[in-house]
């Protein structure tokens, strides 16, 4: 009798005992044991269901630690990139400085003789001299396109809101670019509307978007003109550069917004440009 109940008493206390001794080698991080208790009865299904348990949170665990490990790997690499582009933004601003300052010396140079001060100029040396002032100040232009591009990358853009006249504003455009459709043997208009109201805008960065609007326009169109102009719609105001040129067709119109990306007409030749504008 003693033995058959020290049998019995095994054979109920065992399993329990072994499960209680799984849970503690799993508690301490081996998800590999398995209590694999044989028995067919409610501790063995509890002992099974626990080992199947036990898999499913190894998977997840393992899962987890592929999570991490690619968040990890992700962070390292968006340090490398935000250091990368904190350089670039270094190089950038570093050079753009050093090419503005012989820039500006070439351009008061330029002045110099064409005003006639170190001596006197004819006819075709003032256009040449024209010429090469225009160059000047589309390369000037270049270099402000491009730092204020790497200004917007970087969240360092800072505007200057105020209420302006957008009249003005279009009518100094048109001052500046028109020589330039000119030696093009282009038409630069500008139609003015004197009831429209001032409102508030950055006045320096409008006339850098429509000076580079008319400076595509012009690029890309042959014969012709380029015309700007304004009006009020409701409580907006728009502003709008039109040209007779190839037109831009309906397929490529979400490039224009892509950049260092430029649209080539097939019978267009080559403009050249960084596609920024």
């Amino acid at each position: 009798a003693f033995l058959v109940g020290s049998f019995i008493s095994r054979l109920i206390t065992k399993p329990i005992h072994d499960l209680h001794v799984g849970t503690e080698i799993i508690g301490k991080g081996n998800l590999d044991h398995k209590v694999g208790t044989p028995a067919q009865d409610e501790i063995g299904q509890l002992s099974r269901a626990f080992d199947k348990m036990t898999e499913d949170l190894k998977g997840t665990t393992t899962s987890i630690d592929a999570l991490n490990k690619e968040v990890a790997e992700r962070k390292k690499a968006e340090k490398k990139t935000s250091e990368a582009m904190e350089l670039k933004s270094q190089f950038v601003s570093l050079v753009s400085h050093e090419l503005r300052t012989p820039l500006t010396a070439i351009k008061e140079g330029i002045g110099i003789v064409s005003d006639g001060t170190t001596g006197k100029v004819n006819k075709d040396q003032k256009e040449f001299l024209e010429i090469a002032k225009r160059n000047v100040d589309r390369l000037a232009r270049l270099i402000n396109d491009i730092l204020d591009f790497q200004k917007l990358q970087s969240g360092r853009m800072k505007f200057d809101i105020k209420e302006n006249n957008i009249n003005e504003v279009i009518e100094e455009v048109g001052k500046t670019m028109r020589s330039l459709a000119e030696e093009k043997g282009l038409k630069l208009s500008v139609k003015l509307d004197d009831k429209l109201p001032k409102i508030r805008f950055d006045k320096d960065e409008i006339i850098q978007v429509l000076t580079n609007l008319v400076n595509n326009a012009i690029k890309f169109t042959e014969k012709g003109g380029i015309a700007m102009m304004a009006n009020q719609k409701e409580d907006l105001i728009r502003v709008s550069v039109q040209d007779t040129g190839c037109g831009i067709k309906k397929d490529d119109m979400p490039k224009l917004f892509r950049s260092f990306e430029q649209l080539q007409k097939d019978k267009q030749k080559k403009v050249v440009g960084t596609g920024l504008g």
